[in-house]
């Protein structure tokens, strides 16, 4: 588990590195790659990596899931997300772009530029799931399932 939240954590700390690196120091999108991203720039814009992430979070939110209701919802969220992932990997693999884009793209970055839609989701998701995860410690009544 402190590793599963190591990874967790890390991942968050990057969306908001990217976020900072965006709207405070004014950086291109292309070069607002989050920490590791300053280091490691082929790897951070992989689909691979990214589908790789995905499928971390949905393996480890697995095993709570069941628990309450808020770490169901943080499930579902995360099997949106990882279907997501899936469907960017298989178009940066067949080059067969959605609406005539020329990378890989997702319907709902149709609305929201994709560093604020996946921020978005993964402070969401976060929030959702260590909500569920106090509320197994007692903290929430009500939404247990136990």
């Amino acid at each position: 588990m402190k590793f599963f939240n190591f990874i967790v954590i890390a991942h968050l700390i990057e969306h908001f590195a990217q976020m900072i690196q965006l709207y405070l120091f004014h950086w291109n999108r292309g070069d607002s790659l989050g920490i590791a991203g300053l280091w490691f720039p082929m790897l951070v814009k992989s689909e691979w990596l990214h589908f790789s992430l995905a499928l971390f979070f949905l393996v480890g939110m697995a095993f709570f899931w069941w628990r309450s209701t808020l770490l169901a919802f943080a499930f579902v969220l995360g099997l949106f997300h990882y279907f997501e992932h899936l469907s960017l990997l298989k178009q940066a693999m067949t080059h067969q772009y959605w609406f005539g884009a020329t990378k890989p793209m997702t319907y709902f970055e149709l609305f929201i530029p994709r560093i604020e839609l996946h921020f978005i989701y993964n402070v969401v998701i976060t929030i959702i799931f260590v909500a569920g995860l106090y509320q197994l410690k007692g903290g929430i009544n009500g939404f247990n399932r136990s």
